[in-house]
């Protein structure tokens, strides 16, 4: 076997490694930070009634910092509101029960996390926007119900009987 093969190897391996920022965390680990913060927030949103559900998460991730509080307040009272119309529709919520459906992902910058809130007769969905800026993820927007809609659709998968 000839010798030129090890480099050639070799520079397709370095290739493929994972891009790495300053502090040596791949892309995909800086979103998965930033999804665990997420999760959290719907975990405590899906448990229940409780104020400021959002409250740290939008603090540490909101886009415009000086912003945070204020929108964190906005969507808590905007998600207890819509709370009970989802329930006269689908049922009560189930504490507790939600269910991450997937990240559609926009080029390596712009993400959405795609969550749904489960009732006892369906789910509503819950979307948060991400971007890239620089070496941080920030969330941009989030999206319940029919405005998240269009997101949940497209990770749909279509499977056939045989």
């Amino acid at each position: 076997m000839p010798r030129t093969a090890t480099p050639l190897l070799l520079a397709i391996s370095l290739t493929l490694l994972p891009v790495m920022n300053a502090h040596g965390q791949s892309r995909a680990s800086e979103l998965s930070t930033l999804r665990d913060a997420i999760e959290g927030s719907v975990a405590a949103f899906s448990r229940g009634p409780s104020a400021n559900a959002f409250n740290e998460l939008l603090k540490e991730h909101w886009f415009k910092s000086t912003e945070a509080q204020s929108t964190a307040t906005t969507l808590d009272a905007a998600l207890q509101a819509n709370r009970g119309a989802a329930e006269l529709r689908l049922g009560k919520a189930i504490p507790g029960a939600y269910e991450f459906l997937g990240v559609r992902r926009l080029g390596a910058s712009v993400a959405k996390l795609v969550y749904v809130l489960k009732h006892e007769h369906g789910v509503i969905p819950l979307v948060f926007d991400c971007y890239r800026a620089g070496d941080v993820w920030r969330i941009l927007g989030v999206h319940y119900g029919d405005s998240a809609m269009d997101d949940m659709k497209t990770l749909a998968v279509v499977e056939r009987s045989n």
